[in-house]
């Protein structure tokens, strides 16, 4: 059995003796921002660009991140070399701190951010789904134009629920309309339409994550 091991706040530890405080403003408020990404041939796939985003959506939300670039490169490097997977799924975690205790100010906390590196075995899609497509809803919930919209927070709860709504109708994604109706975002997806030689994509100033993949795809579309 392999023992996954993670990153916390500069140590390498095994995942089951990974703790932080119950009073941490990630759980108490989703204050805080992820990412997630995979590898290829063990190497992350535009790990530069993620941390970017994740350093971009702590400025956002007035986090300071006591880590830089390099650091927090190294931070998900030493975790992957930590462990010993084939291929590897990375989620990495950035939170407020610990609460002094109630209240919302963002300046109520004890200590430092927390910093979370987990790295777990990929589970690669079906080969069969490339060739079959998946199944998708649209979705009841909406994607309302708010700030959070276009960072990665950890409050996902609109996401989580589109998504539990694509499982019950049977389908595998579901993809979210915002205020005008307009078509924006899927749950775990950005969208794309091709449509006599042209591709379609909702725009950045929509309410809508600008996906890493969805920028390499606009890069690669136009060369």
């Amino acid at each position: 059995m392999i023992k996954t091991k993670v990153y916390l706040n500069g140590k390498i530890i095994p995942l089951n003796e990974a703790k932080i405080s119950i009073l941490d403003r990630g759980l108490l408020y989703g204050d805080g921002v992820f990412e997630s990404l995979r590898t290829y041939d063990r190497r992350p796939f535009l790990l530069e660009e993620h941390l970017k985003r994740l350093l971009a959506g702590a400025k956002f939300i007035k986090i300071r991140v006591p880590y830089s670039l390099p650091q927090l490169k190294l931070a998900v490097l030493k975790t992957l070399a930590a462990n010993h997977f084939k291929e590897y799924y990375i989620k990495i975690i950035l939170t407020r701190g610990e609460a002094k205790g109630h209240g919302l100010g963002p300046s109520n906390v004890s200590g430092k951010p927390n910093l979370i590196v987990l790295a777990e075995e990929l589970k690669e899609y079906p080969k069969e789904l490339y060739i079959k497509g998946w199944k998708a809803i649209i979705a009841s919930i909406r994607r309302t134009d708010i700030p959070t919209s276009k960072i990665k927070s950890l409050c996902y709860l609109d996401n989580i629920l589109a998504k539990a709504e694509a499982s019950r109708a049977g389908a595998d994604e579901a993809f979210m309309l915002d205020e005008k109706g307009h078509v924006v975002e899927g749950t775990v997806s950005n969208i794309f339409i091709i449509k006599l030689g042209t591709i379609y994509t909702p725009p950045a100033d929509a309410p809508i994550l600008c996906g890493i993949t969805r920028n390499l795809v606009l890069k690669l579309a136009k060369q």
